[in-house]
Parts: C-alpha cells; sequence; structure tokens
C-alpha cells in the first residue's frame, strides 16, 4: 500500500502509529474476556464497576462500541465490525479449546498409562506362574487349565520363555511379550 504514503484508508501502517492504544485496546479486550469486569477502554474503572458475568459475544461487542465511541481503529471497526467480532470469539474459543484438549490428552494418557501398567502387572504375573508350571515340564494345556487362562495365551507365553537365552529376567521376557504384543484378552 505504498501509494498512498504507508496507509491504509486513515490508518497508519507503521508499527508504532497508534502502538498505545492498540495495546490498551488489547488489554481492554482481555479483561472484558477474562473477568466480565466493567472497564472503560480510558484504563480507568467506571464509579459503578460491579463484576457481571456476560458471553463473549457481548463482551466483544461492547469493545467494539468502547472503541468507535472513544476514537480508537473507527474505520477499520465500522468497516469490519462483523470480520472483527468474528476473530475475537474465534481466537478466545480457540485458546479455551486448545487448553480443553490439552487437558483432556493429559487425562486419557494418564489414565491409558495406569491401564497399561494393571496389563503389563497381570501379564507379569502371568508369566511368572507359567514359567514356574513349565520347569515342572507341564504341557501347555496342563497349564491353561490350572491357571484357568486361554490356550493360546499360555502358548505364545510357553514359546517366548522357551525361545530366550536361560539367564532371561522376567523384566526381559515381560518386554519380549509386550513387543509381540501379546495382551491377557486375546
Amino acid at each position: 500500500m505504498e501509494g498512498n504514503g504507508g496507509k491504509l484508508g486513515s490508518i497508519e501502517t507503521d508499527e508504532n502509529a497508534g502502538n498505545d492504544e492498540n495495546k490498551e485496546t488489547i488489554e481492554n479486550t482481555k479483561n472484558v474476556q477474562n473477568t466480565g469486569t466493567n472497564k472503560s477502554t480510558s484504563g480507568h474503572k467506571n464509579n459503578s464497576t460491579t463484576k457481571y458475568k456476560m458471553t463473549i459475544e457481548e463482551a466483544v461487542e461492547r469493545t467494539i462500541d468502547d472503541c468507535i465511541r472513544e476514537g480508537i481503529l473507527v474505520d477499520i471497526l465500522t468497516k469490519f465490525r462483523a470480520e472483527v467480532k468474528k476473530m475475537s470469539i474465534f481466537e478466545y474459543n480457540a485458546r479455551l479449546h486448545e487448553e480443553t484438549l490439552k487437558k483432556e490428552g493429559y487425562e486419557d494418557g494418564f489414565e491409558d498409562g495406569r491401564e497399561d501398567g494393571r496389563e503389563q502387572g497381570e501379564l507379569k504375573k502371568l508369566l511368572k506362574l507359567v514359567k514356574k508350571k513349565l520347569e515342572k515340564e507341564k504341557t501347555y494345556e496342563v497349564v491353561a487349565e490350572e491357571l484357568e487362562t486361554a490356550f493360546a495365551i499360555v502358548e505364545q507365553i510357553g514359546e517366548v520363555i522357551k525361545n530366550a537365552a536361560p539367564d532371561s529376567s522376567s523384566e526381559d521376557l515381560l518386554g519380549i511379550l509386550i513387543e509381540k504384543n501379546i495382551k491377557l484378552d486375546d
């Protein structure tokens, strides 16, 4: 937009132009969005200030009205009021949505981790029992029956034990079972 002397409409494109007013407007928008406090765009609380709840739409609409009334970004807010309102609402909701997703993701991950830990603990316990019974030269069928476990699972555990090095620890064997994706609910 160099053809008009660095101006867009009557708004200067220089980064420093109106910078204090813009910062104040942004800060006031945040105050209205975050606290619902009745605060004018001049940065001073009104004498009748009380906290009250308002929707984000009401807060954005009020902030736009206050800016126009105070002469801040009048051309842009008048021409593009709907777009400014949509952007403000979307940005606010996007942040809230991101925070919610992050929290839910953490909670889901935590629960998944706990469940995986339980499953691994049960698998390790079964591994030790199967190993003891196989050391007594019992067949997979007998071990499965005695442990009331599916034959296929006992067989998979038995094959891992049989093919592992003789000095393999329970942790080593468990790691192999996990790598092979052997689960108790098979």
